[in-house]
């Protein structure tokens, strides 16, 4: 894809980005490079939030460290992401010396947790069958707009094939929020889940695990 210009900075086109779904139903993509393995040193710094709603992508803080082939990244459970690795072909811009496996990990941390204070869920079940509900309390019931299970991260090969968010019905109370799971199997695989409600300013709260037998 030939590079363009949106909100005022380049796109570039990008192998092996990085991208992770987040709590609030966006999606975090950074790093990749233009050429095979970051060849000619080609790596993007660059990062941007894209918004489904509107289909667009947000600028947002550049990562530090180059990413490219076997590269990935994680949604941590205080919704921040994790981004590792990189396995460039070559070490500079000539192409004449070998590359060496980036080791170092990078937290970013998103927008939302620049916010203020987060709403926050108490102890839940840990296991909650398709078709079924699950309460938890929270002092912050009237603000909370909508929750989601987010599926841990899987990541290979810079790709997440199990990665996967699901809407959940939301109900609340004075003191809590009652979510119910979808019962479409196809949708709700069986296994651990993170569950996650954002407020009315977009702010998520710190994960609660739970299970889907």
């Amino acid at each position: 894809m030939p590079g363009s210009r949106r909100h005022g900075w380049v796109q570039k086109g990008t192998r092996y980005p990085e991208s992770s779904i987040l709590p609030d139903d966006t999606v975090l993509i950074s790093g990749g490079s233009e050429d095979y393995r970051g060849r000619s040193d080609s790596d993007i710094l660059q990062a941007r939030i894209y918004h489904p709603d509107t289909n667009t992508f947000q600028r947002v803080a550049d990562p530090l460290v180059g990413r490219n082939y076997h590269s990935g990244s994680v949604l941590l459970p205080d919704g921040r992401v994790m981004f590792f690795g990189g396995d460039p072909l070559f070490g500079d811009k000539a192409n004449t010396k070998p590359g060496t496996s980036e080791k170092r990990i990078s937290i970013y941390t998103p927008p939302y947790l620049y916010q203020g204070e987060r709403p926050a869920l108490g102890g839940g079940p840990k296991t909650v069958e398709r078709g079924g509900a699950a309460t938890f309390a929270t002092k912050d019931a009237a603000s909370i707009r909508t929750a989601r299970l987010i599926r841990p991260s899987a990541t290979t090969h810079v790709t997440d094939v199990d990665q996967r968010s699901i809407a959940l019905d939301l109900k609340k109370t004075k003191d809590g929020v009652t979510v119910t799971v979808p019962r479409n199997r196809n949708l709700v695989h069986s296994g651990w889940y993170m569950l996650f409600v954002v407020d009315d300013k977009g702010r998520p709260s710190k994960a609660q695990w739970g299970r889907v037998p």
